[in-house]
């Protein structure tokens, strides 16, 4: 699919219109020929007329808005995503360093617990 963008309904279709052009000529004129095969073969008579190009154009104007869309949202989608991560990875790093700063009165609790564990499994003892 061409690159480009699409603003206000028109399509900036930039480096690719050339080729986009050719293309939608090709794809009109196979139309065109496919039609008199099938007049030959089938002896019924399809007419293929510049409303049919200009279908063609106003389909593939269609397609292209949609899939702009969806590829802008996806990247939308993305940069938010990557937005999230970047902040979830600045809060990790500052609860890694709380725990750090943390980490020796955490200890001093810990003894103070194992203590108190001792002298309650005296008194259970004792009682």
């Amino acid at each position: 699919m061409a690159t480009g963008s699409v603003t206000d309904g028109e399509i900036d279709l930039k480096d690719e219109q050339d080729g986009c052009i050719e293309i939608f000529k090709v794809i009109h004129q196979s139309v065109e020929k496919m039609a008199l095969r099938f007049k030959d073969e089938m002896r019924r008579i399809s007419y293929v007329t510049p409303t049919s190009y200009l279908e063609l154009l106003s389909s593939y104007k269609k397609v292209f808005k949609e899939r702009t869309k969806h590829v802008v949202d996806a990247k939308m989608r993305l940069s938010k995503g990557l937005t999230v991560l970047a902040d979830a990875e600045v809060e990790v790093d500052k609860l890694k360093k709380k725990l750090e700063d943390s980490q020796p009165e955490l200890e001093k609790t810990q003894k103070e617990v194992d203590a108190t564990k001792k002298v309650i499994a005296k008194e259970n003892e004792d009682a």
